[in-house]
C-alpha cells in the first residue's frame, strides 16, 4: 500500500543536474503556489490561488509577466497579453460587463472598447 499522507511546505522537482525545475509551496501569507522553472532556475510559469485571486502567470526570461490570466473574489476576471519589459498591453476584463483595451509602451490606452 502506498503513502497515504504527506505533508510539506514545499514540494520540489529536480533535473538530472539537481537543479530545481517545479515547485509547489505554500507561500509567505499561506497561499499555495506552483511554479515551472527554466534551467536557469526563473520562473516561466507561475499558478496561484489567494483569498483575493486565482491567477496564471506566463514570464519571459528577464521574468516580466507576458500573460496573465485572473479571476478576482469580486467576481470579476481578465485576460492580459504584455509586451517586453510590460510596456504595452492588451487587456480582456470581464465582470458585468466585458472591456478590451489596448495600452502604448506608455501606459496610455490607444484603443477601447467599448468606448
Amino acid at each position: 500500500m502506498g503513502v497515504e499522507s504527506l505533508e510539506v511546505r514545499q514540494l520540489d522537482l529536480v533535473g538530472p543536474d539537481g537543479a530545481v525545475r517545479a515547485s509547489l509551496r505554500i507561500d509567505e501569507v499561506g497561499d499555495p503556489v506552483f511554479e515551472l522553472l527554466d534551467s536557469d532556475g526563473n520562473p516561466r510559469l507561475q499558478m496561484a490561488q489567494a483569498a483575493d485571486s486565482d491567477r496564471i502567470y506566463i514570464l519571459d526570461a528577464e521574468g516580466t509577466t507576458r500573460i496573465g490570466i485572473a479571476q478576482f473574489a469580486h467576481g470579476g476576471g481578465g485576460f492580459a497579453l504584455h509586451g517586453p519589459e510590460s510596456k504595452g498591453a492588451a487587456v480582456l476584463y470581464l465582470k458585468d460587463k466585458g472591456s478590451l483595451r489596448i495600452f502604448d509602451k506608455s501606459g496610455d490606452v490607444t484603443s477601447e472598447f467599448p468606448n
